[in-house]
């Protein structure tokens, strides 16, 4: 793992108070386990703020979610979405599934999409209700199947999976300042 810089560790402590800091962590479960009990908020959003215990559980349900719609494992997950407690709930929760999420800017053409969606294999895309009519047109594109970011219900954050450690956590993209974007 990195180390964090000085600088980083300074913006950590003034970012948080002092029993608010989790230890050092590298896997995603210890990362998770690290923040399950921390106090303040993980995400603040237009809908206010939510605490880590909740974004958990909102992942928890985000799993069973993932589930009931028939995501495949290891498939990845298409985001189309912003930053929101829901859409942080669906990243976490896909990565716990081994099924790797794929956080795509809503803002991005189809033209832009329809690679990286094809590129990576994808079968299903999510986005946010505002974004739906580009999911549309993306998913008919690429044979994906859409679905539209629902609020996810608080539930128990320890019924979130663990991951396998060889399980892709998310696959980002490349600006595509040199040509198309390209998945890392």
């Amino acid at each position: 793992g990195t180390a964090m810089t000085p600088e980083s560790q300074a913006w950590r402590k003034e970012a948080r108070g002092e029993g608010e800091q989790p230890p050092a962590a590298r896997t995603y479960s210890e990362v998770v386990a690290a923040h399950r009990d921390l106090p303040g908020p993980a995400v603040i959003d237009g809908a206010g703020e939510h605490t880590w215990p909740e974004l958990l559980g909102r992942a928890a349900s985000a799993v069973a979610w993932l589930e009931d719609i028939g995501a495949a494992p290891g498939s990845p997950v298409v985001e189309l979405a912003t930053t929101s407690a829901d859409a942080i709930a669906l990243t976490l929760g896909a990565a716990a599934a081994g099924k790797p999420p794929a956080p795509m800017g809503p803002r991005l053409t189809e033209r832009e999409l329809v690679p990286c969606v094809t590129g990576i294999g994808a079968t299903v895309i999510v986005a946010d209700p505002e974004y739906a009519k580009l999911g549309e047109r993306v998913a008919a594109a690429t044979g994906a199947r859409l679905f539209t970011l629902p609020e996810f219900a608080v539930s128990d954050p320890a019924s979130l999976p663990i991951p396998r450690m060889a399980d892709i956590a998310v696959i980002l993209h490349t600006s595509g300042t040199t040509g198309r974007p390209k998945p890392v």
